[in-house]
């Protein structure tokens, strides 16, 4: 009934001290019954937005929010297991993925490892092209001339000339070749050319050798001068070479300079070997 009063059920009456609830139930309770003063029921009036509710339906609203938060929740918890399901599938199918690429690799290193090692290499190398017929043959041997003169004449190649042989060692190792032949032609007062041949190994580290050595070439007239101990700066020591394969070697022609050419001048050190440590000339010289 819209007259009666939710609270005691008595009649209420429309122009005195009442309230209508503003929830679900619509109902009018007395002032008094729903334990509210005048003055608050004044500011109720007075403000639009501000009203009232009786007990149940507050009751009634916060289980509505409470729904509606559960609701809210279980909808973030249904998406993010959906998500998590999704990323799950993709990692399953990425491990499966790499289980195939990984057994195909394994099968394939024990075919390699089952296949002869021979077979292998065979595999490997490319076919050889064949020979032409008139690649194998060998040539004919040369002829030397026999005759004792002729009215023509030919000019051939001279034998090269015979050089002597000094080894140089102690020599720091940052002196280059240049240096070298300017050192034996200052020394030797020469103006012949000289020929100078580092005895290093290939691809040497000079940064972690103490001294390196040479071998310098010059004619024989040279060889007392060269053999004596006053002709070498001090610190230098030498000998006469005795490679083998002295003439098996190459070197361009070297220009002579002017005299005012600087003077180089090539000093011991402290950190160098003594000559007793020296490496052989005949194990250093390249080929």
């Amino acid at each position: 009934m819209e007259n009666v009063c939710d609270q005691c059920a008595k009649p209420a009456q429309a122009d005195g001290d009442n309230i209508r609830c503003m929830g679900f139930c619509n109902q009018i309770a007395h002032v008094m019954c729903a334990k509210m003063n005048s003055s608050f029921l004044k500011i109720l009036r007075e403000r639009k937005n501000l009203f009232w509710m009786c007990d149940e339906c507050v009751k009634l609203m916060k289980m509505t929010r409470f729904k509606e938060a559960m609701s809210s929740v279980s909808c973030a918890v249904s998406s993010t297991q959906d998500r998590h399901a999704e990323a799950l599938s993709e990692l399953k199918q990425a491990i499966k993925a790499n289980g195939e690429h990984v057994e195909k690799l394994s099968k394939k290193v024990i075919e390699t490892a089952s296949t002869p090692l021979s077979s292998r290499n065979e595999a490997r190398e490319p076919p050889k092209k064949r020979r032409r017929e008139e690649q194998t043959k060998t040539n004919p041997p040369l002829l030397v001339r026999t005759k004792s003169s002729s009215s023509q004449t030919i000019m051939t190649v001279s034998p090269p000339k015979e050089l002597f042989w000094l080894y140089l060692s102690r020599i720091h190792p940052s002196v280059k070749t240049e240096a070298i032949v300017e050192l034996a032609k200052e020394s030797l007062q020469c103006n012949e050319p000289i020929k100078v041949i580092p005895l290093l190994k290939r691809n040497a580290d000079l940064s972690t050798m103490n001294f390196i050595s040479f071998k310098v070439g010059m004619d024989k007239k040279y060889r007392d001068i060269a053999l004596d101990v006053e002709t070498w700066p001090r610190g230098v020591v030498f000998r006469e070479f005795d490679g083998t394969n002295a003439k098996n070697f190459w070197a361009p022609q070297i220009q002579e300079k002017t005299q005012n050419a600087p003077r180089i001048e090539v000093t011991p050190t402290s950190d160098l070997l003594p000559p007793s440590t020296e490496v052989g000339s005949s194990q250093m010289e390249t080929s």
